[in-house]
């Protein structure tokens, strides 16, 4: 379940599927959250609305399946509450570390979607052409000083550069996104600017054969 959504978060959509009043067919169905932040608190909240653990963004699909597992193995009949997954450990202590060179980690992007070069490749190439357009969205938002405009574009190009491996960009939309919250716009132009240089070297880079 993503915690950041439009209209209705995740919290709040927890809650209505665990009342039994969302039409879902089993209000017990296990909930993970699923989010970009991982503060001190959270994973209290999203166990008291109702959700079983939680994992962040960009997913870990080691974790993710270590997640499911766990959700989706047989219950033992002593326990009458759904297994709660493991909380995410904290970045610090994971032990492939983001580095910052090349601009996309892309052994780390294949090994992400567990060995499939194919896959990796295809995605990479559709977020390396869409990825002009989406810095040009962003723009428009930036000439115009809409604050939310950038915030929310930001955390959609914080996803998908995060799920592709490209750190240095994954941070400047993370810090973008802080920036706009704050109606810092001195910072989120800067910001705009490195994400721009970002796009140029990302544009040259050439996967390693």
């Amino acid at each position: 379940m993503d915690i950041q959504m439009p209209e209705l978060d995740g919290i709040e959509a927890t809650k209505m599927i665990r009342s039994g009043k969302s039409g879902a067919l089993d209000p017990a169905t296990p909930i993970v959250a699923l989010t970009a932040h991982a503060m001190k608190g959270d994973r209290e909240r999203y166990l008291a609305c109702g959700m079983n653990g939680y994992i962040t963004k960009p997913i870990d699909t080691i974790q993710l399946e270590a997640s499911l597992e766990t959700l989706l193995s047989p219950p033992n009949p002593k326990t009458k509450n759904p297994p709660e997954v493991p909380p995410d450990a904290p970045p610090e202590s994971r032990a492939a570390r983001p580095n910052p060179h090349p601009p996309v980690d892309f052994p780390a992007f294949v090994a992400r979607l567990m060995g499939d070069e194919l896959l990796a490749e295809k995605i990479y190439s559709s977020f390396r052409a869409d990825l002009p357009v989406q810095l040009e969205i962003l723009a428009r938002a930036v000439q115009q000083g809409n604050v939310q405009a950038i915030q929310h574009q930001a955390h959609k190009m914080k996803g998908t550069s995060g799920n592709v491996c490209a750190h240095a960009l994954h941070r400047t939309m993370a810090e973008m996104e802080t920036a706009a919250r704050e109606a810092d716009m001195a910072q989120v132009e800067e910001l705009f600017r490195q994400a721009m240089q970002q796009q140029e070297v990302i544009g040259r880079f050439e996967k390693p054969t």
